[in-house]
């Protein structure tokens, strides 16, 4: 089975919703007939201003356009409940509503609603749909990483790709012939020469897990954390320092990392490896941890693009 057959079968089948919202989801993908433009069930709204998200039936990122059928479903109420394991994919791909001025919502109201009404709103927002397609000519929908950035000079935290594994990641970015690859840290020779890689590892960490309640290392000791501004707090649950809750300390050497994180990908099938930014220590900062506070490595993002090598 192909990635995208795969994806439309997961993404279009989920269950949490009522049986209308499956019908209308299916309907209004089933009438657009179009595999180019990309659908997303479930994706997450920020309201920024508010500090607070919902979660949208149907979006078409291409479009800029979502499909919401009775009412919103608000989720992360506070800002905590980004530090949850699995929120790196919202963290990354939230629909800023306030930012998008030219995000569009199309409501589809089915209850009470008789067959035939529900049917004339499905059928007048496929028209809108297809009417933006014409208008916009969006970019085919593209879900091989390899095919994606087949001619492109550089890979951006914006760009719609992911990685199954650390080798396939080096090989298609960085030319590398690797055949299986476990460690989470990367120095490939050939970039030792290149002017933007010289000084820079590669990082593939994984996102502490959460279980009854607090978040603890998934691979060896290193406890790894997205906050919700997109920083990264790293720290070894074993050897890192115990200080106290006024902790500060600059790192002065800055040294800089291409990182890639780990995360179930937007249909929760599987984990992959997605490019999160350059990332710069810049210092020291407490974090508790079985009820200690501990010195943890603190990231802040330096770049949100890298290039591409060539062969």
């Amino acid at each position: 089975m192909s990635k995208k057959a795969n994806y439309l079968i997961k993404t279009l089948s989920r269950t949490k919703r009522k049986d209308y919202e499956n019908y209308v989801i299916n309907a209004i993908w089933n009438r657009l007939a179009n595999d180019n433009i990309k659908p997303v069930t479930q994706q997450y709204v920020f309201n920024k201003e508010k500090n607070e998200g919902y979660l949208i039936d149907l979006f078409f990122p291409q479009l800029l356009v979502g499909i919401e059928i009775d009412e919103r479903h608000h989720i992360f109420q506070k800002a905590k409940d980004y530090e949850r394991s699995d929120a790196i994919w919202h963290i990354f791909h939230k629909l800023e509503s306030d930012k998008n001025s030219d995000y569009e919502e199309i409501r589809i109201d089915v209850a009470g609603k008789t067959y035939d009404e529900i049917e004339e709103q499905i059928n007048t927002s496929v028209e809108k749909l297809k009417e933006l397609i014409k208008q916009l000519k969006p970019s085919p929908w593209i879900i091989d990483s390899e095919k994606y950035l087949e001619g492109k000079k550089e890979l951006t935290i914006y760009d719609d790709v992911s990685f199954d594994t650390i080798a396939e990641a080096c090989n298609i970015l960085f030319k590398t012939n690797y055949k299986g690859f476990q460690k989470g840290y990367v120095e490939p020779s050939k970039l030792k020469e290149h002017s933007f890689y010289s000084q820079k590892g590669i990082w593939f960490p994984q996102l502490a897990i959460e279980i009854d309640g607090k978040l603890i290392a998934a691979a060896g000791k290193w406890n790894n954390r997205i906050t919700i501004d997109g920083n990264i707090i790293e720290f070894n649950e074993d050897e890192a320092k115990i200080v106290n809750k006024e902790y500060n300390e600059e790192y002065t050497e800055h040294a800089e990392r291409v990182v890639f994180a780990k995360s179930k990908d937007p249909i929760g099938t599987k984990s992959q490896y997605r490019f999160i930014g350059v990332y710069k220590r810049t210092k020291y900062i407490p974090i508790k941890h079985e009820g200690k506070y501990r010195s943890a490595r603190f990231y802040e993002m330096a770049s949100d693009r890298i290039p591409i090598l060539d062969e």
